[in-house]
């Protein structure tokens, strides 16, 4: 084992690859120095405990799913918005399949505090991303976000709902593009 890992960005691409191929249960520390072609002591540089790993991978996962949605301009409207976070899914579960309905089982039980962390700070984005479509979009009818239903509650909803079709692999995006219509517009 000669090679050397020079960054967590190398050890987290072999992480993924690994996902990839084999699934979840496949990250451990020995597996993914194995794939770096390292001792498991350079993995523990970079990452503390096998916990720390699978978090960050799963992280980075979904950071490469979401790129392309939060990475690209203003949306012209909130159904445009919603159609690239379904695009966004759906090719996330093309390249990682079963992700959506494994990664949360990736924690180990002292870690599912982290495990929400995580998810916390990558949806954080999205709803950043879809609030702002929502603030812009001039064709939502007047009195929508009146009442009970807040614009944040809605945008909580649809990124629920869209979630739960790539789980089930339901793939009725338009259904829920109908139902966003109906809703807002």
């Amino acid at each position: 084992m000669n090679k050397t890992v020079t960054s967590e960005e190398e050890i987290l691409a072999a992480a993924r690859a690994l996902l990839l191929e084999k699934g979840t249960g496949a990250l451990t520390m020995r597996s993914v120095a194995a794939a770096c072609g390292v001792a498991v002591g350079s993995i523990y540089n970079y990452f503390p405990s096998k916990g720390a790993l699978v978090g960050t991978t799963i992280e980075s996962v979904w950071t490469e799913i979401f790129r392309p949605f939060t990475a690209a301009p203003a949306y012209s409207s909130f159904a445009d918005c919603a159609a690239a976070l379904l695009a966004a899914l759906a090719d996330g579960n093309a390249r990682y399949p079963g992700f959506f309905s494994v990664h949360a089982l990736s924690f180990a039980a002292g870690e599912k505090e982290s495990g929400r962390a995580l998810m916390a700070r990558c949806f954080a984005l999205l709803r950043e991303k879809m609030l702002a479509a929502l603030d812009a979009d001039t064709q939502v009818r007047d009195g929508v976000f009146e009442g009970a239903l807040s614009k944040e509650a809605f945008v909580d909803y649809v990124l629920q709902l869209a979630i739960m079709q790539q789980r089930r692999g339901s793939g009725e995006d338009a259904a829920l593009l109908a139902l966003i219509g109906s809703c807002i517009y």
